[in-house]
């Protein structure tokens, strides 16, 4: 199992045991979902630059066949993770959203 999902799993047990659990006071509701919300706009911003990073690697010139394999790879392997931070990024929402759900 990878890290990416183990640690959707674990964000989402989290979740499920706080809604579980009446114990849990508003203030820790509203910290915890403050520390969601933060998460967020870092992931946005990463996103863009590893997508920017790879489209300035395939934009280099292409000189050797080492040098060549490098920027292909480097650039596939950015876009990977431009991927991985948009999983991420929705696990974060569809948190919020279960939480919200319960101010509702």
């Amino acid at each position: 199992e990878d890290v990416l999902e183990e640690t959707e799993g674990s964000l989402e047990q989290v979740v499920a045991f706080l809604l579980e659990n009446p114990s849990i006071s508003e203030t820790e509701w509203n910290e915890f979902y403050s520390q969601l919300e933060a998460l967020e706009s870092p992931a946005v911003e990463a996103k863009a630059a590893c997508l920017s990073f790879a489209a300035t690697m395939d934009d280099l010139p292409r000189f050797e066949r080492r040098l060549n394999r490098a920027l292909i790879s480097g650039a596939e392997e950015l876009r990977v993770m431009a991927g991985n931070i948009d999983r991420t990024a929705a696990s974060i929402e569809r948190a919020r959203q279960r939480i919200k759900r319960l101010d509702n």
